[in-house]
């Protein structure tokens, strides 16, 4: 939970600090020139010039999500894929929340500022763990399922935004900001389904703990469509992401592994989020929401190292790291 602590302190620190900013500036001042002839001169304030808009939701998403080793660090010897974790059929359940303000006084008029925060919890789905004895994942030789069930996401974003075309119909706005993304697997109630040792049965893992954590984050470019016609709105956003992919694991079982971190894994990576949504306007101030998004992140070939307890480190190739999910979402508008 060291990674969700981190991430949430960040985006905690990122909101605090724009409503620092903006208070810092709003002031006001009465001064009296004469006890017959009152004068007030008052700055209006700071938060007059921005339009402030808050929103909560909750949101379902589905996701899948693989990384794979080789078993050298040129990728070249054989098997070219030695070990591949698969996280299939992730049943994920998230809160979100976020902040816009938008400048609508002097200049720089049509700055936006945005913070978003998420956290979930995998629900439920399946890891599959298999290794290899030849290249392109034939001659499989070990397999063993586990449970992801209380696994958790997290993730925070902060952005600027300025207008691109604005009439009373259609909105459009460029968007650069920075993002951070994890996923937080636990692994438990692992059992062996396939082994070429026919020596020993088929058994369940006791005690099978082990951790994944796989953090996403860097830079991105994006922009926002909108289309609105009285108390309709639909929106279009796009995000082009380049993250470096940071991955740390404690494989509780393997005494011969360092521990609380066995292996961690680095690379360069690449995302993709598309959202559509629509708000409904219930009042001036108050708006019912719904979105869909789906994104695609992946990485490039990175390094894996294993630690041992012994102290030794062991250097191999990081084949690649994948994630996909689809989520759907409801919630609320503040203005």
């Amino acid at each position: 939970m060291l990674y969700q602590r981190k991430f949430l302190s960040l985006s905690q620190l990122l909101v605090t600090s724009i409503l620092m900013v903006m208070s810092a500036s709003s002031y006001s001042a009465t001064s009296n020139y004469s006890k017959y002839r009152p004068y007030n001169i008052a700055s209006p304030s700071y938060f007059s010039s921005f339009d402030t808009k808050w929103s909560f939701g909750t949101t379902t998403r589905k996701g899948e999500f693989n990384w794979n080793i080789a078993s050298d660090a040129t990728g070249k010897a054989t098997p070219n894929i030695l070990s591949e974790l698969s996280y299939k059929n992730l049943l994920i359940t998230e809160g979100t929340g976020a902040v816009n303000f938008k400048k609508t006084k002097g200049a720089l008029s049509g700055l936006m500022m945005e913070a978003k925060l998420n956290a979930g919890t995998i629900l439920s789905g399946n890891i599959q763990d298999s290794d290899f004895d030849a290249n392109n994942r034939t001659n499989e030789y070990n397999r063993s399922n586990s449970n992801p069930q209380g696994s958790s996401t997290v993730g925070a974003s902060g952005s600027l935004g300025y207008p691109l075309y604005n009439n009373a119909h259609i909105q459009s706005n460029f968007l650069a900001g920075y993002a951070l993304n994890e996923q937080q697997f636990i692994h438990t109630e692992g059992r062996q389904v396939l082994s070429s040792d026919h020596s020993r049965p088929l058994a369940a893992y006791a005690n099978l703990e082990s951790q994944y954590n796989a953090k996403w984050q860097g830079p991105w470019i994006g922009g926002t469509f909108s289309w609105q016609q009285a108390d309709h709105k639909l929106g279009l956003r796009l995000e082009q992401h380049w993250p470096s992919y940071y991955a740390q694991a404690n494989w509780n079982l393997r005494e011969e592994l360092a521990h609380p971190k066995s292996f961690d894994q680095v690379a360069q990576g690449s995302g993709q989020v598309i959202e559509l949504s629509y708000s409904y306007a219930l009042t001036k101030q108050l708006h019912l929401t719904a979105q869909a998004h789906h994104e695609v992140w992946k990485t490039d070939a990175g390094i894996d190292t294993l630690y041992y307890a012994s102290g030794a480190s062991v250097k191999t190739r990081l084949n690649g790291a994948n994630w996909t999910n689809d989520g759907f979402s409801v919630g609320v508008v503040f203005k």
